[in-house]
Parts: C-alpha cells; structure tokens; sequence
C-alpha cells in the first residue's frame, strides 16, 4: 500500500529560511526520484501521482519563495522540472480516466457495453504510455535534468544568504496574505460562462495557496489553519 507522507517545511518562529527551503527543496526531490521504480514497475497510479506532485510544488514554490533561491538557479531549476512533469501528463491523465471507470458506468448504465469498449481502448493506450515514460526515464537525457536540478540545488543550499531580518513568520504571513488576494481577485472574475483556461488558471493559483499553507503549516498551528488546508484539497 502506498503511504503518502505529510508535507509541511521543518520550521519554527526562529528559522532561517534562506537555509531551510533550499535544503527542503532537496529533500523533495530526492523523494520524488525514489518514487521513480515505483512508476517503472507499475506497482500503483499513485507512485506517479506523488512524483508529478512533488515536482509541481518545487516548481511553485520556486517562483512564491524567489527571494529564497538565487535567480541562476532559478532559470535552471523551473524549466528542467517543467519538462521532467510534461513527460508524464498523458500517463497521468489516463490513470484517473481509468480509476473512475466504474463512477462512469454508474451514471450511464444503459451504455455499459460501449464504455467497456471505451475502456479497453484507454487502457491499451495508457499500457503504451507507461512503457514510454518507463524508457524515458531509464534515458541518459532524464539523467542529465536530474544531475542539472540536484546541484542547482545543492549550490541554492550553499549560497550567501539573503540579507533579511524579517522573521520565518512574518514572511509566511505576508507570502500567504499575497497569494489570498490572488484567488480572490480571480474569484471575482468566475462565472457559469467562463472559459476552461480561466476556471483552469483559478485551480493554479489555489494550489499555490495551499502550498504555502502546508509549507508553513507548523508556524500555524490552530485548526482553522488545518481546515483551510483541506478546503483547497477540494
């Protein structure tokens, strides 16, 4: 069985966060790289679930915490991560057709014959892509982003650090409050006639929130912070 850990940054009021997220973020990506056999056997959709997650949020992270990792690494670190998610994409989008099979066949029961026809064709196709991603990432090209990201980030860890005295949880507060007012300005703007790219920019912009939220979790910890979190898991 697959055991999702908790995702929270290892803070407290007094932390320097020019040393820690950097060190977290490669902490992260390690984690991702140990899903990788995972992914090549085959062994559960959630293995590259978690991998594409895990990248996701370096990325985004990367970009809400710029103050954190030196621009250099920056222009290395989010592309190559960019192109390590885009490879899995259309994996991952079969693997969630496939695990609502049966709610599809729920709803349209008179249909059952030809959505099991569907089926069979979906997951012939997503065999094919897990053997594709399998090869890709058993590719010298995988390697070389792996082996660019990991000492960026090994370098993001052993850099000057910024001069700043604003304290772990103020800049929490303040990154959080500006990412807040993002969804809300966005939220403003959704209706029953929006676009996909505009309800789809809107879920962008709440998974950045929420993953300032459970980064800064242990700087927050009432449950009106824990229940925030869950209401964007939504």
């Amino acid at each position: 069985m697959f055991r999702k850990p908790s995702f929270h940054l290892p803070l407290h009021a007094d932390s320097e966060l020019d040393f820690v997220v950097p060190h977290f973020f490669l902490t992260e990506f390690d984690y991702a790289r140990s899903l990788e056999q995972g992914v090549i056997d085959d062994l559960d959709p959630e293995y590259t679930h978690q991998y594409r997650v895990t990248l996701r949020r370096i990325r985004s992270l990367c970009s809400l915490l710029r103050e954190l990792i030196p621009p250099f690494e920056q222009r290395i670190l989010k592309p190559h991560l960019r192109i390590m998610m885009k490879k899995t994409n259309k994996l991952r989008d079969l693997d969630v057709f496939i695990l609502d099979k049966n709610q599809y066949i729920e709803m349209l029961p008179n249909h059952k014959s030809s959505l099991e026809q569907l089926f069979c064709f979906i997951e012939s196709e997503r065999a094919y892509e897990q053997a594709k991603v399998t090869r890709w990432l058993d590719t010298q090209e995988y390697t070389t982003h792996c082996t660019l990201i990991r000492n960026s980030m090994l370098r993001s860890t052993q850099h000057e650090p910024v001069d700043s005295n604003v304290p772990a949880l103020l800049f929490a507060s303040q990154k959080i409050s500006v990412q807040f007012k993002k969804v809300d300005k966005a939220r403003r703007k959704i209706s029953d006639k929006s676009r996909d790219s505009v309800i789809h920019s809107m879920r962008i912009k709440c998974k950045a929130l929420r993953y300032l939220l459970e980064g800064f979790s242990t700087l927050y910890p009432s449950q009106q912070h824990k229940n925030n979190v869950k209401q964007l898991k939504l």
